[in-house]
């Protein structure tokens, strides 16, 4: 692919447009002015510009029935159709932000400019009705390439789109080394951690937290677990959704991590673990597709069998009992993380998929 000039990304979060850069977002939730967006400012030599797009419109209502209802952004591709033709390449983040644009596109035939999607969902969350996965194939007869995350997704594609499996790429998630750093990351309170605003195991977690033998830490949970638990059992505090600087902070004070995440064969759980483990966090976490990709048991993380509420109690027993193993896989989770997976990484291999994957058929018009 001939380098792009400008890049219409469009992304399923609200995105904040600053002239400067806060210091209360992760670079994923801002667009600064006069800065490369995200992961792209990693990529020096690169003569880009991106234009981003997020989920928001100017309807509340609209925005409410497109993400409860729809489970896809219709709004989102509809504002910017009659200008592709000003972009060199288009990147959707998540097939609800990609598959009406896809649509429309192959129903008329139009493939400039070429079409990525990162997918972080099996595309339609790995649903198997046929009506939905025939919408979909037909979608993707004008994406040119799509990048996962979770190689596990790659037998979806397999079995349901086989036309893209050449066009697809495996490329793992890293975060932002620079702003989950080791400093300052000694347990400060006697708590563990858990943090999941959607697609936890709250049950298990609670569970095994009951069963752990006593004196123990208490458990911070960041995402309300209540509407799924009922009341907590003493020495677990649920809040909900906190700033980002809190929970760096409540990350760093923590003894260790536990995330109880269920077993779809798709992208969960990656951003807050790999943030953790960037903080030389040791890290208890299910066993899952999602996870088996990024983590070495007993080495960088630990894991437990998804839903075991036995086999959890006792991984968080170990490391109660064992501080120091606990500050060991920490530190070799900091070391993965600066090795493997971290935002300049990402970019990189985001960037040769693209490149591999996306050929510019004619010149963009000017």
């Amino acid at each position: 692919m001939s380098k792009p000039g400008r890049i219409l990304m469009f992304v399923g979060w609200k995105v904040k447009k600053c002239n400067d850069i806060p210091t209360d977002l992760q670079p994923p939730d801002y667009d600064c002015k006069g800065k490369l967006y995200w992961f792209f400012r990693h990529l020096p030599g690169e003569e880009i510009e991106v234009d981003v797009v997020d989920n928001s419109c100017a309807l509340g209502l609209w925005e409410l029935f497109e993400k409860k209802t729809l489970h896809l952004y219709l709004w989102q591709g509809l504002r910017k159709l009659r200008r592709l033709k000003n972009y060199d390449l288009i990147i959707s983040h998540g097939a609800q932000s990609a598959v009406v644009l896809a649509f429309l596109r192959s129903l008329i035939g139009v493939r400039f400019p070429p079409h990525i999607i990162i997918d972080i969902g099996s595309l339609n969350g790995g649903r198997k009705k046929k009506g939905e996965l025939a919408l979909f194939r037909l979608a993707m007869k004008s994406v040119d390439g799509i990048i996962y995350h979770v190689k596990q997704q790659k037998l979806h594609y397999q079995k349901y789109f086989p036309d893209i499996v050449k066009k697809s790429r495996f490329v793992p998630f890293g975060p932002d080394l620079d702003l989950f750093s080791i400093n300052k990351c000694e347990p400060n309170e006697d708590y563990l951690l858990s943090i999941g605003y959607a697609k936890r195991d709250w049950k298990t977690l609670i569970s095994a937290y009951e069963r752990l033998s006593s004196p123990k830490p208490g458990l911070r949970i960041l995402g309300d677990s209540r509407p799924i638990c009922g009341s907590l059992p003493k020495g677990v505090n649920a809040t909900g959704k906190v700033s980002f600087i809190d929970m760096k902070g409540q990350i760093a004070g923590a003894r260790f991590i536990v995330i109880p995440l269920p077993s779809p064969r798709y992208a969960v759980g990656q951003m807050t673990v790999l943030q953790s483990m960037a903080m030389g966090k040791a890290v208890i976490v299910s066993r899952v597709p999602s996870m088996i990709d990024y983590v070495t048991d007993y080495h960088d993380a630990l894991f437990y069998t998804p839903a075991d509420v036995n086999d959890l109690r006792d991984k968080m027993e170990l490391l109660i009992r064992n501080p120091g193993m606990a500050k060991g896989i920490g530190y070799n989770a900091r070391i993965t993380i600066e090795r493997k997976f971290n935002e300049p990484v990402m970019a990189k291999q985001i960037w040769e998929a693209i490149s591999e994957m996306a050929v510019v058929p004619v010149p963009r018009e000017k």
